[in-house]
């Protein structure tokens, strides 16, 4: 493998890091939507303050 192969290598293997990482964050972000769109739908409930 030549300096050129190499260097190609390297770039593409952190470009699908990086992918990887906004994939993920995109899903924990998809997530945390859900639930807060669960939490909305559930019945208030009063919590009385404690003392």
């Amino acid at each position: 493998m030549d300096e050129d192969e190499r260097l190609i290598r390297e770039k593409a293997e952190r470009a699908r890091r990086l992918a990887q990482s906004i994939n993920d964050a995109k899903a924990e972000r998809a997530l945390l939507d859900a639930a807060e769109a669960y939490e909305a739908m559930l019945p208030k409930q009063d919590i009385p303050p404690t003392a």
